[in-house]
C-alpha cells in the first residue's frame, strides 16, 4: 500500500524525462521526405521495398527526421495533391516538399540492365528548387545486393549532405624541388607536384611527398576551412640513387677516354704516316733536283719540294697532336 506512491512517481519522472529529452535529439535536425523509388525494367514492389529499406537506413542514423510513407500519403491526399506517373521533375518535387512541409526531398529511381542494377537518388532542397546532390550505384547481383551494398551508402551520402558531418575543405599548393613528385593528403593522391589549388579536406592533415630515387617526406599541417596553404619540399636522393649516378658518370669517363685513346691513337698514326710517306717523296725529288741543269725543271721540282715539305710538317704537326691525346687520355 504504501509503494503505490513511489511507483507513480517514478513513473512520472519517467514521463518528463521522455517529454523532456526526446525532442532535444530531433532538436536542429533537417527533415526529409523519401517518394518511393521509380521502378525501371524491376516489379513495382520490389522499387517499393528498396524504397523504404532507404528510409529504415535513415532513420537509424538518428541524424536526419524522416516522414513516415503512410503520413506523406494522408497529407497529399488531404491537400488534394495528383501526380501522374513519378513525381521527379523539380517543380513537382519542390510543390510536393512544400505540401509536406519537409527541407528536403529525396527521390530516385532503380533500373535493372542484365545483370546489373542501377540506384539513382537525388537530394532536392524544398526552399530553391536546387538538387544538392545526384549520384549513382551500380551493383551486379540480386536486389538484395542493391539492399545491403547500395543502400546503406547512399543514404550516408544523403547523411553527409544533410548534417554537419559534410566535410570543410581547405586548398593546397605544393611545390618540390625537383618537380614530379606525387603527393598525398589524407591517404589521397591529389596530383604531382607542382601542385595549385587542390581541395582536400579542412583540419590536421598528413601530406605525404614521394618521388622515385629520393628520399619520401612527410609533414603534418592543420588547415583551417576556407584558407590556402602553400608547402614547398626539397627531396634528397636516395644512397642507392647516388650510387647509381656515380657508376654512371664512372662508366661515361671509361668510354670518353676509349674514345679519346682510339681517336689520338688514329690521328697519330694517320699524322706520322702520312709525314713518312711525304718524307719519302721529298727524299726522290731532292736529288733530282740538286742534279738537274734545266732552270725550268729545277723551278718547278723546287716549288714541289717546298709543297711536299709544307705537307710532311702538317701531318707532324697533326701526328704529335695524336700522340699528345693519347697521352692525356691515359692520364685522364
Amino acid at each position: 500500500m504504501h509503494q503505490q506512491p513511489m511507483h507513480s512517481a517514478i513513473f512520472l519522472f519517467a514521463f518528463i524525462c521522455g517529454v523532456s529529452f526526446c525532442p532535444l535529439r530531433a532538436e536542429g535536425l533537417q527533415s526529409v521526405a523519401v517518394v518511393d523509388f521509380e521502378g525501371r525494367g524491376i516489379p513495382v514492389h520490389e522499387a517499393a521495398i528498396i524504397s523504404e529499406r532507404f528510409r529504415s537506413s535513415l532513420v537509424k542514423s538518428g541524424l536526419v527526421k524522416v516522414m513516415e510513407r503512410g503520413q506523406m500519403e494522408n497529407i497529399l491526399k488531404e491537400q488534394g495533391f495528383q501526380q501522374s506517373g513519378a513525381c521527379t521533375e523539380a517543380s513537382c518535387v519542390v510543390q510536393m516538399g512544400q505540401l509536406l512541409a519537409v527541407e528536403k526531398v529525396i527521390v530516385g529511381s532503380v533500373g535493372k540492365i542484365g545483370a546489373m542494377y542501377t540506384l539513382n537518388v537525388r537530394l532536392v532542397d524544398v526552399a530553391t528548387g536546387e538538387i544538392l546532390l545526384s549520384h549513382d550505384q551500380d551493383v551486379k547481383g540480386s536486389v538484395e545486393d542493391v539492399m545491403l551494398q547500395a543502400v546503406p551508402q547512399m543514404s550516408d551520402l544523403i547523411i553527409k549532405e544533410t548534417t554537419s558531418m559534410k566535410v570543410q575543405v581547405g586548398y593546397l599548393n605544393v611545390v618540390s624541388s625537383p618537380a614530379g613528385a606525387a603527393v598525398t593528403a589524407a591517404d589521397k593522391k591529389i596530383g604531382t607536384t607542382p601542385v595549385k589549388q587542390a581541395e582536400v579536406p579542412a583540419g590536421q592533415l598528413i601530406i605525404s611527398i614521394a618521388l622515385e630515387n629520393y628520399a619520401p617526406q612527410e609533414r603534418t599541417i592543420t588547415l583551417a576551412k576556407g584558407s590556402t596553404q602553400d608547402l614547398s619540399f626539397t627531396l634528397s636522393p636516395t644512397g642507392e640513387y647516388l650510387d647509381m649516378q656515380k657508376k654512371a658518370r664512372q662508366s661515361q669517363r671509361r668510354n670518353l677516354r676509349l674514345a679519346l685513346r682510339l681517336g689520338s691513337g688514329a690521328v697519330a698514326l694517320a699524322g706520322v704516316g702520312l709525314a713518312g710517306f711525304y718524307h719519302l717523296e721529298w727524299t726522290k725529288k731532292d736529288p733530282a733536283y740538286h742534279e738537274t741543269l734545266d732552270p725550268a725543271e729545277a723551278r718547278s721540282l723546287h716549288e714541289s719540294i717546298v709543297d711536299i715539305q709544307n705537307i710532311r710538317t702538317a701531318c707532324l704537326i697533326i701526328g704529335a697532336a695524336g700522340a699528345m691525346g693519347l697521352g692525356v687520355s691515359f692520364a685522364f
